[in-house]
């Protein structure tokens, strides 16, 4: 291939392109304490959070946007725009945060990996509740009237199979779910009807109708991680992150 002036022209461009879509991967797969707000999904503006914590977890509800991270951190916001830090109570490392049943529920876990679970009405005066759940929590979504909390299994391994998937009603009271898989689960999502959850290691996809009854649908042995976003409300079907090294793509859940 002979070298032209316009083809190394083209050849920059790609370069800054494919450089750019590397920087944007790289803010996909390490999480940090940035905030960006966007009306129509399309343009965003980076917005100051007023805190140097890694940031894991936002949803919407009751007219608020709430944000959770690690070390016990808890933002709100009614625009997504200006941010204020609510007191926890707790330095407990938060991994999601969901909105249903005139409740905030956040979920995490403590130094020693044990799980914990907050509950507010409002975003701002939250309350620490005895989940008695050994292990740490990663996602919480809420759909069909039901929170459902996922983590990592108790027995820490990748051999033997553990409790990693809880439902509560009211946010307070946690019962383990009938079904058990011994993959750490890191993300849960609701949408048409269906609860998704997926899983850090090797890929794995479960879906239920009620967060009790789960079955796989997908192992990809090539992928290192799996997250999930939806609508706070609920009303939109999930979306699927694929995580492979640098490698991330979005699918959607119909």
């Amino acid at each position: 291939m002979i070298n032209t002036p316009g083809s190394k022209k083209l050849q920059h461009v790609k370069g800054i392109f494919y450089f750019l879509l590397l920087l944007f991967c790289m803010a996909a797969i390490f999480p940090s304490q940035r905030l960006f707000a966007a009306k129509a999904g399309v343009t965003w503006k980076k917005r100051d959070s007023g805190t140097t914590k890694g940031l894991r977890g936002v949803t919407y509800g009751n007219s608020t946007f709430v944000a959770v991270g690690d070390e016990g951190t808890i933002l709100t916001s009614a625009d997504g725009v200006i941010w204020t830090t609510r007191a926890s109570g707790d330095t407990a490392h938060l991994g999601g945060v969901t909105y249903g049943n005139s409740t905030f529920v956040a979920v995490g876990a403590d130094e020693g990996d044990v799980g914990i679970i907050f509950t507010s009405a409002d975003g701002v005066i939250w309350t620490t509740r005895a989940s008695d759940i050994a292990l740490e929590l990663s996602g919480v979504t809420y759909g069909n009237s039901t929170f459902v909390a996922v983590g990592a299994p108790e027995s820490k391994g990748y051999g033997g199979f553990g409790d990693n998937i809880f439902t509560s009603a009211d946010g307070v009271t946690w019962t383990d779910a009938e079904d058990r898989f011994n993959e750490s689960l890191t993300a849960v999502a609701y949408g048409n009807s269906t609860f998704v959850a997926v899983g850090w290691w090797w890929g794995q996809i479960i879906t239920s109708p009620d967060g009790v009854e789960w079955k796989s649908r997908a192992l990809w042995s090539h992928v290192w991680q799996l997250d999930l976003c939806s609508r706070g409300d609920g009303g939109e079907n999930p979306y699927l992150a694929r995580r492979g090294g640098l490698d991330v793509q979005v699918f959607r859940y119909y």
